[in-house]
């Protein structure tokens, strides 16, 4: 038979007492930072970039689309830019005063083009040597186009002014000395050698007209040749600016 005993409360704490205890937890000290040289640093930052310069993976390489946008615009439409400028100026009057306005203005218009050229061109004008004359055959039949509208509503046979002043601009311009002006009509009035393209014909039959004028002027009266009661070269060099001799005796 045994006896069970109860220790006093007194000798547990004493004995808890007795056992060792944890340490304290204590933060590790935070690193001091170190002073770095210029040299150091920039050894730093490039060895930090150096995988930049590596080729990336096909897989993550991904092109973008980027497709070109055109605007489309009726048959026969132009770009126009139009500049005003407006000064207004104060009149000092006693006891009225008013203001009087200038207003000057440019404008300057441009046909659009509805030829088969523009989509042919989208990436760009080629290096081909023939695409020279064609585009210069081209912009002078736009010129002698308008020309013609003038003349014409000026009561002339605005075609045959035009293929004159072909005919005359390839015999003067070879045997005459030319200032600036002069210089200008030439290139105006002046066509490709090289041969007509089937193409060229295809966007603009009048361009043959244009052609054998200036290509067959050689031994051609161009006065008596076309129906044209003046010339153009000569209205551009001040002939017609100055009445004829003993115009006003009569």
């Amino acid at each position: 038979m045994t006896h069970k005993t109860d220790a006093p409360l007194g000798s547990v704490n004493a004995s808890n007492d007795l056992l060792p205890q944890p340490p304290p937890l204590v933060p590790p000290p935070l690193p001091v930072p170190a002073l770095m040289t210029m040299m150091e640093r920039a050894k730093t930052t490039s060895a930090s970039f150096a995988p930049l310069d590596q080729p990336l993976p096909a897989k993550s390489v991904r092109r973008l689309s980027r497709p070109k946008r055109y605007l489309s615009f009726p048959e026969g439409s132009s770009f126009t830019v139009c500049v005003a400028v407006c000064i207004t100026v104060g009149i000092i009057g006693n006891p009225y005063y008013a203001y009087n306005s200038y207003g000057l203005n440019w404008g300057v218009a441009y046909d659009l083009p509805n030829n088969t050229w523009v989509l042919q061109s989208l990436h760009g004008f080629t290096r081909n040597p023939s695409l020279a004359p064609v585009l210069r055959r081209r912009t002078r039949s736009a010129i002698y186009q308008d020309i013609e509208a003038i003349a014409d509503n000026m009561g002339y046979n605005g075609r045959d002014c035009v293929l004159r002043t072909l005919c005359e601009s390839r015999q003067y311009f070879q045997r005459n000395k030319m200032n600036m002006i002069g210089e200008m009509l030439r290139i105006i009035f002046s066509l490709p050698k090289q041969r007509i393209f089937t193409r060229e014909l295809q966007e603009n039959s009048d361009i043959v007209h244009y052609d054998n004028a200036y290509r067959h002027a050689h031994n051609v009266d161009c006065a008596q040749q076309y129906a044209c009661q003046f010339s153009l070269l000569e209205l551009a060099f001040g002939k017609y600016s100055t009445p004829p001799k003993n115009y006003y005796a009569q």
